[in-house]
């Protein structure tokens, strides 16, 4: 698996992973994430960065809760560490200097979007790998929701749609992969984050 993702970072700058966390883990996410959003425990996610950030609606509307590995539940830490055995294995074959990492649980409502755009800062190179691991049970292509990527050397020509499917790794380099999360038809969860370097 390692070895094939590696391959399509290098090849494409984006690869995909299915059954990436184990289906018990993924149910268990799953479930602690619709808790937490039943407890009004996520919040409206914005985009910038320091005294640009904002909460804009018409380009993201999903809630999110940054995880603490100190403060996780056994489910969030199996995840994490998971998510540290991922990273370590590209540094020893891609040589990628990945030294942290840092994530959210992601839930969008139906009508959840996310416009085009890159995970990295202009003026900031930290986020160098950006991961998604869907929490979904189930999903249809009359869902919505996929994740589109875009041609690296061609950010205009759509070149894969990932369908969140549970368990399923999404892996692309975040500052040269441009995407978008496609309207959703229904609730759409994911543990989303990024390696830094």
């Amino acid at each position: 698996m390692i070895e094939t993702l590696a391959e399509a970072l290098v090849e494409r700058g984006y690869g995909v992973v299915p059954d990436f966390f184990p289906p018990l883990l993924t149910a268990l996410l799953r479930t602690e994430t619709r808790d937490l959003l039943a407890e009004n425990r996520l919040r409206a996610a914005g985009v910038g960065r320091g005294g640009d950030y904002a909460v804009r609606g018409a380009v993201r509307n999903d809630r999110i809760l940054w995880l603490d590995e100190h403060s996780a539940s056994a489910a969030q830490s199996a995840a994490l560490e998971r998510l540290t055995t991922l990273r370590d294995a590209l540094n020893r074959r891609l040589f990628l200097g990945l030294r942290s990492s840092e994530c959210h649980l992601a839930a969008y409502g139906a009508g959840g979007h996310y416009d085009k755009h890159l995970d990295a800062f202009r003026g900031a190179l930290s986020r160098k790998l950006s991961f998604i691991v869907y929490l979904n049970e189930t999903w249809r292509e009359e869902d919505g929701g996929a994740l589109r990527l875009y041609d690296r050397d061609a950010p205009n020509v759509p070149a894969r749609d990932v369908w969140p499917l549970g368990g399923t790794l999404a892996c692309f380099l975040s500052e040269e992969i441009w995407h978008e999360v496609r309207p959703t038809a229904r609730e759409r969860l994911s543990l989303t984050g990024w390696f830094r370097g």
